[in-house]
């Protein structure tokens, strides 16, 4: 099990824009304004693969620029994601 941390704001955010992110959470745990949500080791790498399909599809406007959900969206990775994977080795 891997587990991440976010805001509330950022899980709304994360719910909406990437649509399927729920099929991958087993457990979701509100504390105050932040979320913990868990994903089975052997979802992440579907979980993962469509975060980033969702980031080249929504977050970029064209091949070289990124919008504002393609900011939000790498901002959450760098911030929320990616120290986990890191600790974890994975």
């Amino acid at each position: 099990m891997v587990s991440f941390e976010v805001s509330a704001k950022d899980y709304l955010f994360l719910k909406q824009t990437v649509e399927t992110m729920t099929k991958y959470i087993v457990r979701t745990v509100y504390n105050g304004e932040d979320v913990l949500f868990d994903v089975p080791e052997k979802n992440l790498n579907d979980f993962l693969l469509d975060y980033r399909s969702f980031y080249v599809r929504k977050g970029l406007q064209n091949e070289e620029e990124i919008n504002d959900t393609g900011i939000r969206l790498n901002r959450i990775y760098e911030e929320s994601i990616e120290p986990v994977l890191k600790a974890n080795n994975l």
